[in-house]
């Protein structure tokens, strides 16, 4: 018997039809697809096998208005406990000397805090930088990475490299404060990995307030919402507490009821970035 041409065009077609449809059931199951581009898939078969109706037109329009949800629901999601590690006598009774006679002969050069959205009443602190006092920052540095492998394990963390230690000295007097934030901004400081805080200021305290609230963080891609659970920090003298740098916190207010300068809550602050 012979076989005409147009019987193996047919037959080729129906095996090109099957394993399109092999490849669209496989599309369809396919993990590594998004969700968003499995339901464009499922739509475009229907059009295709001719069920295209208004209802395919009103299942585009659902879909366009579901895009930002679908999407949302397919990004990685991560809860961040609020986990600290605190440390008391972090520097020797010199050392911790040091520091506060820094603080005070540097007063002229510390300066008003900003924050990247320069967003109003949202911090109030005075900052003073390093870059002059270059003994003291790798002083501090050592200590800092020193503790780091320690501190990583306790947190749950992976090791990673570091590429820089950023340090500052804050000063928060009366009505100080700093708001709910990240330190690891997306935008700016996405590599910022551990955070760390050591605390100092004269005895006998001339201040009250100024904990360390540390909230449980939701992570849905690069936004990140805070929970119901949080843990507070006392800040004690001599002592230095590492979280990671996603989980969100704020500094509640101080006071200070002299409003002397040598009388603030003092910290050396800063994160180590991979």
């Amino acid at each position: 018997m012979t076989m005409n041409s147009s019987t193996i065009d047919q037959d080729k077609l129906q095996a090109l039809v099957k394993d399109s449809l092999d490849l669209i059931a496989a599309s369809l199951n396919n993990p590594e697809l998004t969700l968003l581009d499995r339901v464009t898939v499922a739509l475009k078969v229907l059009e295709m096998a001719g069920v295209y109706s208004q209802q395919i037109v009103e299942s585009n329009h659902r879909l366009e208005a579901l895009q930002p949800d679908i999407i949302q629901s397919t990004m990685p999601r991560l809860m961040i406990p609020p986990k600290f590690v605190q440390i008391d006598n972090f520097l020797s009774a010199e050392a911790h000397q040091t520091v506060l006679e820094i603080s005070r002969n540097h007063q002229s050069e510390f300066f008003e805090a900003g924050i990247f959205n320069q967003a109003p009443d949202y911090r109030k602190s005075l900052v003073l930088l390093l870059k002059d006092l270059p003994d003291f920052y790798e002083m501090m540095r050592l200590k800092v990475l020193e503790f780091r492998p320690n501190v990583l394990e306790e947190l749950g963390l992976s090791n990673f490299l570091v590429s820089f230690v950023e340090m500052q000295i804050t000063a928060h007097n009366d009505g100080g404060f700093y708001k709910i934030h990240s330190d690891a901004d997306p935008n700016k400081a996405i590599n910022r990995v551990l955070s760390y805080v050591y605390y100092f200021y004269q005895e006998p305290r001339a201040f009250y307030g100024g904990e360390l609230r540390l909230y449980e963080t939701h992570l849905i891609g690069d936004e990140s919402t805070i929970q119901e659970n949080f843990m507070m920090i006392q800040p004690r003298n001599n002592s230095i507490v590492f979280f990671d740098s996603r989980c969100k916190h704020e500094i509640l207010p101080v006071s200070c009821p002299s409003g002397d300068f040598a009388h603030s809550r003092f910290t050396v602050n800063g994160w180590v970035r991979r």
